[in-house]
């Protein structure tokens, strides 16, 4: 058998990848949708949204030291077998209660199949190499980005909620042959691994490998807390975390508020998939060319600060409403801000960070990402609930504008 790590492992680990996303972005399109349908206020669905993400806060640095230990191939298939499950229950019973069990298990499913899968692409490359691997395999997951809410939309115009949230299931079950189609590369032995036994000596007896990767994750949670705060000394991790949670507060605004609003407007859920979908569209289309456009604005950090003003600026073009022209054009911002700023913080958090510590450094990303989400949708929601949306995504704009401004506060 071939070493693994070739370009055909790659290939099968954007796949995989694609499929999850696609998988994941189905079910947040139609969650919230459903929450309309069975009469939840702004306020409660905020709470459904807020649900996905409160798990994954708390797990996502233990998740990384996991990912560590025992390798991403076998989180990327567990996680993404979650997501195989979990709607399957809401598609049997279309209640409140079921929704939040979704949403539950959802963001641990996902959680799990994306820190893996960050983890794995670190593993394909070097430098540059890195930077265009992330920007590849941004581009797959944006293609799921960008067919799971127009599926999900056309889905559920044509046959209902019950048949979308099976398709949901099904595309995670190609999810799980994806990954389970990928050999890694070689990982790098772990610096606190037993010395080799002196010449002629008797080796001890090695403890059964399953044995030694659990003892291994079972102490990541305290040593992942010892490392936080090192990895924060670093100015591109702090400047990385900064970006990437204050682009989570985009999308929680575009995936989960902008449908329930267009809903209310009476706007067909085809056309609110697809204006969903015009952002991941655009941003599969600029992230196969992120390393160039990181040049032309002469380095990551004038970059970061554009693509924040340009999120501030379609944030605010949400309020538009029902012209859907003035969406379209909100959803183009929006893609090429999140195109280019999502995959270049990854490639950030890893740049620094020596080969066998890539999972904890994406999973204390992730852990932020995580408190944008658990946060963003509890207060936009209760803004939503006394404001009304419009007044919501504008006010978000001008959150968002003062997070670009801030940005040059937390490179000191």
């Amino acid at each position: 058998m071939t070493a693994g790590g070739g370009p055909r492992d790659f290939a099968w680990l954007s796949v995989g990848a694609a499929f999850l996303f696609t998988s994941y972005f189905m079910t947040t399109t139609l969650a919230p949708l459903l929450a309309v349908a069975l009469g939840a206020p702004p306020a409660l669905l905020g709470t459904v949204v807020a649900a996905t993400f409160v798990l994954p806060l708390l797990l996502a640095i233990p998740t990384g030291g996991l990912v560590d230990a025992v390798g991403g191939r076998p989180l990327a298939l567990v996680g993404t077998g979650v997501l195989v499950a979990a709607p399957v229950w809401v598609a049997l019973d279309a209640s409140i209660a079921a929704l939040f069990a979704l949403q539950i298990l959802t963001g641990v499913g996902q959680l799990l199949g994306v820190v893996a899968a960050q983890s794995l692409v670190a593993g394909f490359g070097s430098g540059r190499l890195r930077e265009r691997n992330y920007g590849v395999y941004g581009a797959f997951v944006s293609g799921g980005q960008l067919v799971g809410p127009v599926g999900a939309g056309l889905l559920l115009d044509l046959t209902g909620f019950t048949v979308a949230f099976v398709v949901a299931s099904l595309v995670a079950g190609l999810g799980v042959v994806a990954f389970a189609a990928v050999r890694p590369p070689a990982r790098t032995a772990a610096p606190d691994a037993p010395a080799a036994p002196a010449d002629g000596a008797t080796p001890p007896a090695a403890p059964a490998p399953w044995r030694a990767r659990l003892r291994h994750a079972a102490g990541a949670v305290p040593r992942g807390v010892a490392r936080v705060g090192g990895l924060l000394r670093l100015a591109s991790v702090r400047t990385s975390l900064w970006v990437s949670g204050t682009v989570m507060v985009v999308m929680i605004a575009h995936n989960s508020f902008l449908p329930a609003y267009l809903e209310g407007l009476a706007v067909p859920a085809t056309l609110i998939g697809g204006v969903v979908s015009l952002r991941s569209l655009v941003a599969v289309a600029v992230r196969p060319f992120m390393a160039r456009i990181v040049a032309a604005f002469g380095g990551r950090i004038p970059t970061f600060l554009a693509t924040l003003t340009l999120a501030a600026l379609g944030t605010a073009g949400l309020a538009a409403g029902a012209t859907l022209a003035l969406q379209a054009l909100a959803a183009v911002a929006l893609g090429v801000a999140v195109g280019v700023a999502q995959p270049l913080t990854m490639a950030s958090m890893v740049e620094e960070v020596p080969s066998e510590r890539h999972g904890f450094a994406l999973g204390t990303r992730i852990t932020a990402n995580r408190f944008a989400q658990v946060v963003a949708p509890l207060a936009l929601g209760a803004m939503a609930q006394a404001l009304g949306y419009a007044a919501t995504f504008l006010l978000t704009a001008g959150f968002l504008a003062a997070m670009t401004v801030g940005l040059l506060r937390v490179r000191r």
